[in-house]
């Protein structure tokens, strides 16, 4: 271990800044021991990518600055009369920096140890908790985030917390919508003491279960399986928010407008979306008319699509035998993206999409494999 020996001279000062400490201010230092008095030791594990854990001790008028050793990623440290670091100053003090939060200390008295955790500098500022005493036959010495106690009789010592945790921070709720229940299905607008998201969107693609009728998502990326035989699977492709947060910019317009819940149920979907959006698909990756657009009411490779229903893009794909049959194999990607206008109401909801908006008006895309049967 190295250390220096750093003398502070104390000026003379007048009598109302007489009880003033003078010190060295160790601002990387990140965690404490929390009752530092006597002879004693600490371990602790190094914060990822530290070299040199490095502490200050400080002891009435004097500080001590040094390096703990560091083996394995664990640093340790001994203050004892021997190394001069032990101090019997109530102010004294030990600060360290470059160590993980979990790192403990303890505290050797004439007849046992204690033991307690390192307290990080973060939460010193925090409301501490008066400790319930025992009577007079347990001293209790308060210290920097931690108390020291001691029984009289038998020597025993411990060292308890006195900064109360605090309980996670509750997120707040997202801008949006409340309220929304069969008796009132629009719900209100949140407007106020939410969260503002970063006005992003996101193209939902989804599907019908054929079984049982239900809606499926199909993920970006996702894999749909092309028909054996005849007929075809329909996806659906509409504009949400990306679910960060917004509300609707009309008081009087939907609160549920673009909020990505909504685009799995069946009742409320056309009425939810985001308005204002047309799209393009097309087909890419193996197989006749690679990267080539799909007009509207047009097939490629067996797919189809259709923007008939506003603010949709309805895409059908069908089987295909330059795609999949006995002697060819293909899979193809199907890309989908959305556009509004430069010129569009983009506004109606906060945040706006606007800025989105690219020269090319697009504000989002998804895309999925079609694969053979």
């Amino acid at each position: 271990m190295k250390h220096f020996l750093v003398a502070l001279a104390l000026c003379a000062a007048p009598a109302a800044a007489s009880a003033q400490t003078v010190g060295v201010v160790c601002t990387a230092c990140d965690h404490v021991v929390p009752y530092f008095r006597g002879e004693g030791g600490l371990i602790a594990t190094a914060a990822e990518g530290t070299e040199q854990v490095t502490f200050v001790a400080s002891c009435g008028s004097v500080s001590v600055t040094g390096e703990a050793d560091v083996a394995g990623g664990t640093a340790s440290q001994l203050f004892s009369y021997q190394n001069g670091l032990a101090c019997d100053e109530e102010d004294g003090s030990l600060e360290i920096a470059g160590l993980k939060d979990g790192g403990w200390y303890w505290i050797t008295d004439a007849r046992n140890s204690a033991v307690g955790g390192l307290v990080s500098k973060d939460i010193l500022d925090n409301e501490k908790t008066a400790i319930t005493s025992a009577g007079a036959g347990v001293s209790m010495t308060p210290g920097n985030g931690a108390v020291f106690l001691k029984e009289a009789s038998t020597g025993r010592v411990g060292i308890l917390p006195n900064i109360l945790p605090s309980p996670p921070a509750v997120p707040p709720r997202k801008c949006g919508y409340t309220g929304v229940t069969a008796a009132d299905p629009d719900g209100t607008r949140v407007v106020a003491e939410c969260a503002l998201g970063d006005g992003g969107t996101a193209l939902v693609t989804t599907s019908t279960n054929a079984i049982d009728g239900s809606t499926v998502r199909i993920a970006d990326k996702g894999v749909v399986t092309r028909p054996a035989g005849s007929g075809s699977v329909v996806l659906v492709a509409d504009l949400w928010g990306n679910g960060s947060g917004h509300y609707t910019t009309d008081a009087a317009g939907d609160p549920r407008l673009g909020h990505p819940e909504f685009a799995m149920s069946a009742a409320v979907r056309s009425d939810a979306r985001l308005t204002g959006v047309s799209f393009e698909v097309s087909l890419s990756d193996g197989g006749p008319g690679t990267g080539s657009p799909i007009s509207s009411g047009s097939t490629v490779g067996g797919v189809s699509w259709s923007d008939a229903v506003q603010d949709e893009a309805t895409i059908s794909i069908a089987a295909n035998s330059d795609y999949c049959s006995k002697t060819a194999n293909h899979v193809a990607t199907v890309v989908v993206t959305a556009f509004m206008p430069t010129d569009s109401d983009t506004d109606k909801v906060t945040p706006s999409i606007a800025w989105l908006v690219a020269a090319t008006g697009e504000v989002g895309s998804t895309s999925f494999t079609v694969a053979c049967p």
